[in-house]
């Protein structure tokens, strides 16, 4: 008897505890799924514990995070972060741009990527097959998940709050529930919604979002944990008519299961967001507080049927138990997988552990050097635990990017830049980085081609060897406004090779030094009166020169033409010296031979954009020019060759002879107003001060007039459409000299050319 009492009291016992386990599923929903951040909120408040939870692509993330160990207010602070914001977009941090290994800024728009086995094939990246760039989520997942995984020894029933999660093996098309491996792999696969997020391969499956099979996975709570009452928390929209301009919201109707599961043991909260864009995270607050609110409002229904309690002390002293199990960061080795032996000594001089153990911050420098390179591809961190020394192995899958790109773009103006571009470049990676490329632009204003090498070598060292050949031509052109009586119907043509030699000096900055070669060649009309009849221009200056120069450039700058964020800063320094040759059937007894000179020329560029508010930023900027070159044959030459003030895309396209001096200042202050983050307006103001204007005599000889003699300005406002793969920018602009010198245009492109032989 007393052993049958014993017995009956232990199975008692056992149900007692068993009717008491809670089961917490959440839906899958994209940003809509913060809403389950609330439900959790108002159950931990009222003490009910969360025995086990499933999740879906969103809720798979809220789901996580609270079994690794995060608290509500935690969760939220993650949520509303400038780093959950760069994971979201993909949008590299300007801390961690690396500008040594960028490649220069082309005018591209379509890039055709081949690739060459057995046989070739071009494949175009017009249109990605994801939009979110992964470089950020890569690293961000690793460090977020891997301590947790090798806490749990990959076996996710022994996180704080054992966890399932749902994804969707597109070949085998069924869902997958992820139980154990590397949980930032689970997880991430649980919320790669197609088109937004690359997909995730784990064990030869390509997995994508969970919610195409199951997004609210209450069968998979059932069958896996056996909970006496499930809570269930589903944000997924109920099926209703999407609206066809909306490609995000097609998608998720076209893939996304709707799942009409109902929990006969417990509680199914219901949530109607339809309004809640899919990406729209700025929502936590009020999001938070619709779950929260609607769960409060069934507490009593819940406390009735879940008698169990878990005080906010036991929670915390549960948390901290995990947590202690957790390992630190600290890798001691590196394993490559997808590159060769050769890749693998080139790619391992970015982390100079040299055997030693080093952590986060280490790695992230890095990992950020090596996606900024030209040749790679992607980089898929994983950090693995080795329980012998407490250490991880960083393993890394390393993909190199195709060997041929070739590449079209250019610009579509309603005044004269009309550009056309064309571009190939070939990449190779083995124990060191090499990159060809050859690009061809055409239009009215400018042609040219370009064709050069670099070679970085693993001692962070680069070479560029690079033959530029290319000819700008400025005219008078059809205006609104007034009548063009600037220097007119001339040309300039370059000829010319360098050889570069690349250091970086921080993570943002790069220092080149070289050599060079040029023959130039200006064609233009001193006498304006004669330029009607000689419009092919009949004045010809030639220039033989050769130049050292050392030139230090960084580059945070957040868009190729119209900048709202980050820093673009310039100097340089360079030695020039040559042979000066003019030649003129208009002005015979003028002609010249040669004659040599040398000179000295420092230039100092700064372009910033501060941020004022959520909608308003300040751009601020700086040019400074100095050079002793002495006066040319006349007036005319001397001011073509004399350093330019051009501060805006459109003074870049122009010649302003009254924006040229060999020694100025210029100043600019730009407020923007950004829309989102597609619209900005921006207003350019500028100053340009010559130190000495270059004069003109009767003879058609150049003087200098007296020190700062003259102030002249430029104004542009603009509206700016950034379409992602290229940019729209409608402008009105003014310039003080000549005068009523007004402009009004519209550029749909990248209006880009190649450098000249002095800068």
């Amino acid at each position: 008897m007393k052993r049958a009492a014993w017995f009956l009291l232990f199975a008692f016992s056992i149900s007692t505890v068993c009717a008491k386990k809670v089961g917490l599923v959440l839906s899958g929903g994209a940003a809509r799924g913060l809403t389950h951040i609330g439900v959790i909120k108002a159950l931990e408040e009222n003490e009910i514990p969360i025995d086990y939870i499933t999740g879906t692509s969103m809720g798979a993330i809220v789901g996580s995070l609270y079994a690794i160990g995060f608290t509500t207010d935690e969760m939220i602070a993650l949520i509303t972060s400038k780093e959950f914001h760069s994971w979201q977009t993909g949008a590299v941090a300007a801390k961690d741009q690396y500008y040594y290994r960028q490649a220069d800024i082309l005018p591209n728009i379509i890039e055709l990527n081949a690739r060459w086995g057995k046989e070739v094939s071009l494949q175009s990246y017009f249109l990605p097959t994801n939009v979110v760039n992964p470089q950020q989520m890569n690293i961000a997942v690793m460090e977020l998940y891997a301590p947790a995984t090798a806490a749990c020894g990959r076996d996710f029933n022994n996180l704080m709050v054992p966890f399932r999660c749902v994804a969707s093996d597109i070949f085998a098309k069924k869902a997958t529930v992820m139980s154990e491996g590397d949980l930032g792999d689970a997880v991430r696969s649980s919320m790669s919604f197609p088109f937004m997020f690359r997909p995730v391969e784990i064990d030869e499956k390509i997995l994508y979002d969970g919610g195409i099979y199951n997004n609210f996975p209450v069968d998979v709570m059932d069958t896996t944990f056996h909970p006496k009452y499930i809570i269930g928390s589903d944000v997924g929209s109920a099926p209703t008519k999407p609206d066809k301009r909306d490609i995000f919201k097609l998608i998720e109707s076209m893939i996304v299961k709707r799942d009409e599961q109902q929990i006969d043991n417990g509680l199914l909260l219901r949530f109607t967001l339809d309004d809640v864009s899919l990406w729209n995270f700025q929502q936590v607050d009020e999001l938070v507080k619709i779950g929260y609110d609607s769960t409060m409002a069934h507490m009593d229904e819940i406390k009735a049927s879940v008698s169990r309690r878990i005080s906010q002390e036991e929670l915390a002293q549960k948390r901290k138990e995990f947590q202690e199990r957790i390992p630190p960061l600290k890798f001691r080795k590196i394993h490559f997988n997808g590159i060769s032996t050769a890749q693998q000594k080139y790619i391992e001089q970015s982390f100079h552990h040299k055997g030693e153990s080093f952590g986060m911050e280490e790695f992230r420098k890095g990992y950020f050097n090596l996606i900024s390179d030209n040749v790679i591809s992607e980089i898929v961190p994983h950090a693995i635990y080795v329980p012998e020394d407490s250490s991880y192995t960083l393993d890394l899958h390393v993909t190199t990017r195709d060997q041929l790109k070739v590449m079209v773009g250019g610009n579509i103006s309603t005044s004269t830049p009309n550009q056309t571009f064309l571009g190939a470049r070939y990449q190779n990676l083995s124990s060191f980085a090499q990159t060809a490329w050859i690009n061809f632009h055409f239009g009215r204003t400018y042609n040219g081609m370009n064709l050069g090498t670099r070679i970085d070598l693993p001692q962070k060292v680069y070479f560029r060897p690079e033959f530029v050949i290319h000819r700008f031509n400025y005219f008078e052109d059809d205006h609104l406004f007034y009548f063009d009586d600037r220097t007119a119907f001339f040309t300039q043509n370059e000829i010319y090779t360098k050889l570069k030699v690349g250091f970086p000096v921080t993570m943002k900055a790069r220092l080149e030094c070289g050599a060079g070669y040029g023959y130039l060649r200006d064609l233009y009309i001193q006498d304006k009166q004669l330029a009607i009849e000689y419009r092919n221009g009949d004045d010809r200056s030639s220039y033989s020169l050769f130049n050292v120069f050392a030139r230090i450039d960084g580059n945070s700058l957040n868009s190729r033409m119209y900048p709202t964020a980050g820093r673009r800063f310039l100097g340089s320094v360079q030695i020039l010296g040559g042979n000066e040759y003019f030649k003129s059937s208009l002005f015979p007894a003028d002609n010249v031979d040669g004659i040599f000179g040398w000179w000295v020329q420092f230039r100092a560029k700064y372009d910033e954009y501060i941020r004022l508010s959520k909608h308003f930023t300040l751009g601020v900027s700086a040019d400074l020019a100095i050079s002793n070159r002495n006066m040319l044959n006349n007036y005319t030459a001397t001011l073509i060759q004399a350093p330019r003030f051009t501060p805006t895309v459109h003074s870049v396209a122009i010649y302003n002879e009254y924006f040229s001096a060999n020694q100025f200042l210029g100043v600019g202050l730009k407020p923007i107003y950004v829309i989102n983050d597609s619209w900005h307006i921006r207003t350019e103001a500028y100053a340009f001060a010559p130190y000495r204007t270059i004069m003109r005599r009767a003879d058609n000889t150049a003087y200098y007039g007296k020190p700062f003699s003259a102030l002249r300005f430029i104004a542009e406002m603009s509206v700016n459409y950034n379409f992602k793969i290229a940019t729209a920018n409608l402008y009105v602009n003014y310039y003080s000299m000549p005068a009523k010198c007004w402009n009004v245009g519209l550029n749909i492109g990248f209006l880009i050319f190649k450098e000249r032989f002095v800068e």
